[in-house]
């Protein structure tokens, strides 16, 4: 029923639409007039925000925010198609992705400029301190310290006080469920903005439970957000919200949703001034819509001045683009050809507008352009990139080819479909990585080369060089009678050390170039790993004990069988242990450890207390001719060959070598076999702990 004072009152805001019906009227047209067919847009709102945002019994948006953003499009020449979100960080998130093209009615807040731009405010929130009325000792923000503060994720309220260390920050999903504790008790105070605090407190039945304390905390402009990038829809959202605003739509709107103040008038009051109040409507009715007519025009001038001038930028922006850009129809006739396309095809753009975009393809690509054009047109999608493809190509005035990079975008104008295409000439980019391809196939070529060069050279130096050994050690040994002299021994002794450290250099160089070259191959078979390891460290036992060096042998019992090259696995434990004891001082120990593993393979460990390396190092000591700093290695002159062609073995069996070293403890270097080369197991190996009595 309703109560008689709005009798009167109703039949003077009859008299008073009647009036200026056609002034809203006219508020619609500049929308409707620029936007023949409208352009439909994507909006996400949260489920439940009320009066804002919330959903009725058939999962349709409403609220404030809706009505507002409905009034708007329409004067934009828009149509709105929403979509919920749970939450309000949830519609942001979409938005940011770009799934949605707005969001109606949001916070203009600085966290939120980087990614966003915003419309005109279309509302202004007073964000205010709440507490319980019954509560005592909070009149303000100074008595927030000590305190349990209810604010809500991701609104004003947590951007405000995130930084309070002594106040108990309690963050919420919702404003529901922050509202309910501070009634609950479960916390102290609520900080959110005013009228949305009202309205629900009014809508549960609890306005009376709740009050607002000390002055007003912060205004929050809200207007309709959008991604930062698109300035289109922005400067026409921005022109049809200031026609909007200033509405007599806007203020029913705002009216449905937050209500009306308690009535001033009483019967009696609305009586007596009713007479008065029509004589007053009807005086200055001419003189209002007299204004109206006067600021709906300059509106309207505003309006299309603002709307030019953002078609004239976007144009110049399109226009002065370095990369080609080309709009063509459904029919694939060409709409735009920008100063770029120009300079890349070689076309003015009256050359080819109004004509078939096949004139910019090869002919044997252009059956495949249209059936992909065609199935891009049936595709949910809106954008396809092309990037990376190596079958684009355009074709330019003087009849040349040029390779290409594109992306294709589509819209409906008018229920026509629209492609626009921004094509980039990668020709130079192409002959760069053209270039470095034949530079890295050369530098192959020439490694190789090198390779082989070396491979084929090593044989050659051995011949004359095993004879230089060979009469150098006749000489020193007097093996024909003595020589007389015993610097002519000493010098036969220098020739002979010499040709034997010049034989080991050519026999590293030749092993390593034949591995590089591609030219050896693994003599594979079953061998006992005990004798291999025997045999190894005889050969090195002399260097040993003329350096006072204890080798150690360390290995389990049952050492099963590993497949492998028996030459190449002495090879590289000769080349570890030989590197061991030359780089450990007189009275240390290098041990060779050994054990196998189905789960981790065939292990070999070389653990010496030298005067090992920092780890930064140990990259160049396994880079060939990489040789390190240090008083031993000065003592013992090499050639950094050994290390690698170590690893380098050790590869040829799909192994991998690793050295953990710390300078002044010792190096560790450990080669491990795949599991796989593991075979039967050998019984009865024996457990030696110490090298002194193996010979």
């Amino acid at each position: 029923m309703r109560h008689p004072i709005l009798l009167p009152l109703a039949l003077a805001a009859q008299i008073f639409w009647t009036a200026t019906a056609p002034v809203a009227l006219a508020q619609r047209l500049p929308g409707e007039m620029a936007n023949p067919s409208p352009r439909n847009v994507v909006a996400v709102v949260p489920r439940s925000w009320p009066p804002q945002f919330q959903v009725d019994e058939n999962g349709k948006p409403i609220g404030f925010a809706i009505d507002v953003m409905d009034e708007v499009a329409a004067r934009a020449g828009l149509t709105v198609t929403y979509m919920v979100a749970d939450n309000f960080p949830d519609a942001i998130d979409s938005l940011r992705r770009g799934d949605v093209d707005l969001i109606p009615n949001i916070g203009i807040l600085p966290e939120r400029m980087d990614d966003f731009a915003f419309t005109a405010p279309v509302e202004t929130f007073v964000v205010s301190l709440f507490v319980r009325a019954d509560s005592h000792g909070i009149a303000g923000v100074a008595d927030l310290p000590g305190k349990k503060l209810a604010v809500v994720e991701k609104n004003v309220g947590l951007f405000m006080f995130d930084d309070r260390q002594d106040i108990d920050i309690r963050v919420h999903p919702d404003v529901q469920s922050a509202l309910f504790e501070l009634i609950s008790g479960q916390v102290d105070a609520l900080v959110f903005p005013r009228p949305q605090i009202l309205y629900l407190a009014r809508e549960a039945g609890l306005e009376d439970q709740i009050e607002a304390v000390g002055g007003p905390l912060k205004e929050i402009k809200r207007g309709i957000s959008v991604l930062k990038g698109d300035v289109a829809l922005l400067a026409v959202l921005n022109a049809a919200v200031k026609v909007f605003i200033p509405s007599s739509a806007y203020q029913r709107i705002y009216t449905k949703w937050y209500g009306t103040p308690v009535p001033f008038w009483t019967v009696a009051r609305a009586t007596w001034a009713m007479g008065a109040l029509t004589v007053l409507v009807l005086v200055s009715m001419a003189w209002w819509r007299y204004r109206s007519v006067l600021t709906l025009n300059l509106n309207l001038r505003t309006t299309i001045a603002e709307r030019e001038g953002a078609e004239a930028k976007f144009e110049s922006i399109l226009r002065i683009s370095a990369d080609a850009i080309i709009s063509a129809d459904e029919h694939q006739t060409i709409r735009l050809f920008n100063q770029g396309a120009e300079a890349i095809f070689g076309y003015a753009a009256d050359e080819v507008l109004g004509k078939d975009l096949d004139m910019l393809l090869p002919s044997r690509y252009r059956e495949k352009h249209r059936s992909q054009v065609a199935a891009f047109g049936n595709s949910p999608g809106v954008v396809y990139a092309m990037k990376g493809r190596r079958d684009i190509y355009g074709l330019r005035k003087d009849g040349t080819e040029f390779p290409a990079e594109a992306f294709a975008s589509k819209f409906d104008l008018n229920g026509e479909k629209i492609y626009t295409v921004t094509l980039i000439d990668v020709s130079k980019r192409r002959e760069v990585e053209n270039t470095i391809r034949r530079a890295k196939e050369e530098a192959e070529a020439s490694n190789r080369a090198k390779s082989e060069f070396l491979a084929a050279m090593s044989h050659e130096l051995r011949t004359p060089l095993n004879a230089i050994i060979g009469f150098s050690e006749v000489i020193k040994d007097e093996m024909f009678g003595p020589i007389g002299s015993t610097t002519y021994r000493e010098y036969a002794d220098d020739i002979n050390g010499s040709g034997q450290h010049l034989l080991e250099l050519i026999n590293d160089i030749l092993d390593l170039s034949k591995i590089e070259a591609g030219m050896e191959v693994l003599r594979e078979e079953d061998i006992e790993v005990g004798d291999v390891a025997q045999s190894a460290l005889r050969l090195v036992r002399q260097r040993a004990d003329n350096s006072g060096h204890e080798l150690k042998f360390e290995a389990s019992e049952d050492l099963p069988l590993l497949c492998a090259d028996k030459r190449k696995l002495k090879q590289i434990l000769v080349n570890l242990l030989t590197n061991a004891i030359k780089f450990t001082e007189a009275g240390g120990e290098v041990t060779l450890a050994i054990s196998a593993r189905s789960d981790s393979g065939y292990i070999f460990q070389i653990i010496d207390t030298g005067i090992g390396m920092a780890p930064e190092d140990i990259p160049k000591a396994l880079s060939q001719f990489g040789q390190l700093d240090g008083d031993l290695n000065r003592k013992y002159q090499g050639t950094g060959l050994g290390l690698p062609l170590t690893k380098a073995l050790v590869d040829l069996h799909d192994g991998r070598l690793s050295l953990q070293s710390e300078v002044g403890v010792g190096t560790t270097a450990t080669v491990c076999f795949p599991a796989t080369r593991i075979r039967r197991p050998q019984q009865g190996m024996r457990l030696l702990s110490g090298y002194k009595d193996v010979g």
